[in-house]
């Protein structure tokens, strides 16, 4: 309810993106988008103390690390967000690799900001996205970047155009060719590339 009255004094928008997650598929099933698809992909990174008492710092392979994370039963703190949530899950599963419950602080309030913080008290290691950490948009509290580059730590961007049904004065055509356009090999090539050596030596 609170959704669809937020959405009767939605206009001017022609399309939506975000990651990929139950709320841009529930805008879909409830009417106020239509044909979402992916085209882009962000990465998370394993982040956690200097001292790295696990031993994971340069690998590439989240699996492995992960797997020694659990070996060591180092602390790990799980961020609230579902979508970090599920990269983790998902390898953790695929791997058949378990935490013990006692190293693991989950957060159920969206802390993003507050996450790097937390984990630091603990000397623990966490999963956040690489480009806010890099940037210094979650204040990393002394934590140090230590896995990245792994396919598995990516996530999927969605986008979606908006339904006339919903949002009548939508330019339906510029938008399908907008999306069109993100999704073409053209774009795909210039977004593979671009930004690198900006941040680290992987594309933005």
């Amino acid at each position: 309810d609170v959704l669809d009255q937020s959405f009767k004094q939605l206009h001017g928008v022609d399309l939506i993106t975000m990651h990929s997650s139950d709320t841009i598929i529930n805008l879909v099933a409830d009417g106020y988008a239509t044909d979402p698809q992916p085209w882009m992909k962000n990465d998370m990174i394993i982040v956690g103390p200097p001292e790295d008492p696990a031993g994971i710092k340069g690998l590439t392979d989240a699996a492995a690390a992960l797997r020694k994370i659990a070996d060591t039963k180092s602390p790990f703190v799980v961020h609230s967000s579902l979508g970090a949530q599920e990269v983790m899950r998902s390898i953790l599963e695929r791997e058949q690799i378990k935490l013990d419950p006692n190293q693991l602080t989950i957060l159920f309030t969206d802390q993003a900001r507050n996450v790097l913080k937390i984990a630091a008290e603990k000397h623990a290691y966490s999963m956040v996205g690489r480009i806010p950490f890099r940037t210094g948009k979650l204040e990393n509290a002394g934590m140090i970047a230590l896995v990245q580059g792994d396919p598995r730590l990516r996530r999927p961007y969605l986008v979606a155009v908006a339904n006339p049904a919903k949002v009548p004065d939508v330019h339906l055509p510029d938008a399908q060719r907008f999306a069109a356009y993100l999704r073409s090999p053209r774009t795909q090539r210039w977004i593979s590339t671009y930004g690198i050596n900006q941040i680290d030596n992987q594309p933005l």
